[in-house]
């Protein structure tokens, strides 16, 4: 998994899935603007190793990584690719 990838990602319950695109991944600093709704301002986000920070297109109205945190990279199931 690379930055800029469109994944495929498991979510909390047993059949939810999410597609969203990996934003950074382990050890990366997150933009301030773009950092967990959990994290005060002004503090430096890095994303844990293992797991993958990710955002939708739509960012307006996308529920990712800025509410539910950055995502284990195991429960990354797979890339979207086109055909």
């Amino acid at each position: 998994v690379r930055g800029g990838d469109v994944v495929v990602v498991k979510g909390l319950g047993e059949t939810d899935f999410v597609i969203k695109r990996v934003y950074k991944l382990g050890g990366q600093v997150v933009e301030p603007e773009l950092q967990p709704k959990s994290v005060p301002l002004g503090v430096p986000f890095v994303v844990p190793m293992g797991t993958a920070y990710v955002l939708g297109d739509n960012r307006e109205s996308s529920e990712d990584s800025r509410a539910f945190g950055p995502v284990p990279l195991d429960s990354i199931i797979g890339k979207v690719v086109r055909w």
